[in-house]
């Protein structure tokens, strides 16, 4: 509870530790629960997303979300129109093309998920290719350490 002159608030706080900064997950299933349940929060209040420095984990975020929002109500989405939105709102958000990637795998993800796309061999294929990005990415970061 927090509490501010008379009024009360519940906040609940979500941590997610393991995606790692300036990268991305292996899985997108994760984000898209993460979503999913804090879609009822919303219509309750605000709902707060950070990151250490607020653009790419947060950014990353806030596409993933609004994309599917869009999705939704409008049955289409222009990823490339999605994050300059984004970014009109929070300059650099989605950091990296790795972050830009996992974008597109959570609404291939998500779509798969509600039945309106088969996981036939290329959205296998996708995944593939960006597991080995994933890969090569995060070897790269480790070196920059």
């Amino acid at each position: 509870w927090i509490h501010f002159s008379e009024e009360r608030h519940i906040v609940q706080h979500y941590k997610w530790s393991s995606w790692p900064d300036r990268s991305a997950p292996i899985n997108p299933s994760p984000l898209i629960e993460l979503i999913t349940k804090l879609r009822p929060l919303h219509e309750k209040g605000p709902v707060a997303v950070h990151c250490s420095a607020g653009i790419g984990r947060t950014g990353t975020f806030c596409a993933v979300d609004y994309s599917i929002d869009r999705l939704n109500d409008e049955g289409i989405i222009n990823a490339p129109e999605v994050v300059k939105e984004v970014r009109a709102q929070r300059l650099h958000s989605v950091q990296s093309v790795l972050q830009y990637l996992f974008l597109h795998l959570c609404l291939i993800e998500y779509l798969v998920s509600a039945k309106t796309l088969q996981r036939d061999h290329l959205v296998k294929k996708f995944q593939r290719d960006y597991e080995k990005y994933l890969k090569k990415f995060n070897e790269r970061l480790a070196k920059e350490k």
